[in-house]
Parts: structure tokens; C-alpha cells; sequence
């Protein structure tokens, strides 16, 4: 260690022999040793311990809280762009093409179920985060836990196939108002 090569050195230096030199290597690799072991119990077991370890713990809560939150919060962002969607998709059906009505409602109705599993979604995931947060356990998340997969798993499929749908319309009633005009 750098103690024990220094206190070598000052025995070399002041003459001592070599058991002189032996007893201050010994004595400085025990006060470093003791200053290391000092030091590590009391991080392990002392005040600063309790304090890292309940300061981990506070973060990892929060996190735990906050995960859901942002889960909730970009649910409700997906709700506000299936709205939108809906909206458009209305105002094609208003001036769409008669024979083409069908599919523009059904691709209305899919943005509709999109944006409903989008709601659930995000309230399911604002009650997990309060679960989590009021010290509820597992169990009592996991339900609703199961309830948001299952929502955006719905909520996905049906702006998928809404998009489709929309698409494939489009471009069929584009097909239609060129051959008229």
C-alpha cells in the first residue's frame, strides 16, 4: 500500500533496523486497513447507509408511480389523434361516394373503437399509478394491468385497419373521379 511504502522509506532514513522497518510497515497497513473498514461499516450499517437506502427506495417508488403516469399520458395522446381521425373520417362520409358509404362508416366506426380503448387505456393506466402509489399490492394491479394490454392491443388493431380501409377507399374513389372526369 502507498502508507506502508512511505513509512518504509522513513525507516530506511532515520536508521532504524529492520524490524523497525517491519513494525511501521505493519502499523501503517493497519491504520489504512482500519480506515478502509471504518469506512465501509459505516456506509453499510451507519446513518449514510440508512440514507442512500431510503433515498433508492424513494426513486425506485417514484419511478414506479411515474411509469404508469407517462403510460396514461401518452394514451390520452393517442385518444386526441384517434379523435382526429374520427373527425376526418365523418367528413369524408358526409361527400364520399355513395357506393363507397359502407366502407368510409366502417373505417369511422374502427377510428371510434380505437379512441374508446384508448380511454380505458389511459384510465386504466392513471389507476395503476394511484394503486401503486397508495401501497396497494400486485394482485390488485394486475388486473388492470391486463385491461391496458388488452386495450391498446384493440386500440392499435382498429387504427390499423381503420388506416387501411381509408386508404384503399381513397384511392378507389380517386379511380372513380377520374373516369368521370
Amino acid at each position: 500500500s502507498a502508507v506502508a511504502g512511505v513509512a518504509t522509506k522513513v525507516g530506511h532514513k532515520s536508521g532504524h533496523n529492520s524490524i523497525g522497518r517491519l513494525t511501521a510497515v505493519h502499523v501503517a497497513e493497519l491504520g489504512e486497513r482500519s480506515a478502509e473498514t471504518g469506512f465501509v461499516k459505516a456506509t453499510k450499517r451507519g446513518p449514510l447507509a440508512k440514507l442512500s437506502q431510503q433515498a433508492a427506495a424513494r426513486i425506485g417508488r417514484a419511478a414506479l408511480v411515474l411509469l404508469p403516469v407517462l403510460g396514461g399520458l401518452f394514451a390520452v395522446y393517442l385518444l386526441q389523434s384517434d379523435l382526429q381521425r374520427l373527425q376526418e373520417e365523418k367528413l369524408k362520409d358526409r361527400g364520399g361516394v355513395t357506393e363507397h358509404r359502407k366502407i368510409w362508416c366502417l373505417s369511422t366506426i374502427l377510428f371510434g373503437g380505437a379512441a374508446i380503448a384508448d380511454l380505458i387505456d389511459a384510465i386504466s393506466h392513471f389507476v395503476i399509478a394511484y394503486a401503486v402509489f397508495r401501497g396497494f399490492g400486485h394482485h390488485a394491479v394486475l388486473h388492470w394491468e391486463e385491461i391496458s394490454l388488452a386495450c391498446a392491443v384493440a386500440s392499435t388493431a382498429c387504427a390499423i385497419v381503420g388506416e387501411v380501409l381509408s386508404h384503399t377507399k381513397l384511392q378507389k374513389q380517386r379511380e372513380v373521379v377520374a373516369e368521370m372526369g
